[in-house]
């Protein structure tokens, strides 16, 4: 994906779990410690600006990524 490209944004508004995210990412299953995941997110979040949204759903059991309309990436 190219910068300012988000037509490619692959599960956008799934809520992903921190178990589904780690297995993607590294290929592991993840052990009882999830803070590497919150982590990951709080550096990604910095990183997407204000493009991109990650939320913790309601009940807090993943995140939910969606891209915002005119945001800038």
């Amino acid at each position: 994906m190219t910068t300012g490209d988000t037509s490619d944004v692959q599960n956008e508004g799934s809520l992903l779990t921190a178990a589904s995210l780690y297995e993607a990412i590294w290929k592991l299953p993840l052990d009882a410690d999830t803070s590497v995941i919150r982590t990951a997110i709080s550096r990604l979040r910095q990183k997407l600006g204000s493009g991109f949204s990650i939320e913790n759903d309601k009940q807090e059991k993943g995140y939910i990524f969606t891209q915002i309309p005119g945001g800038y990436v």
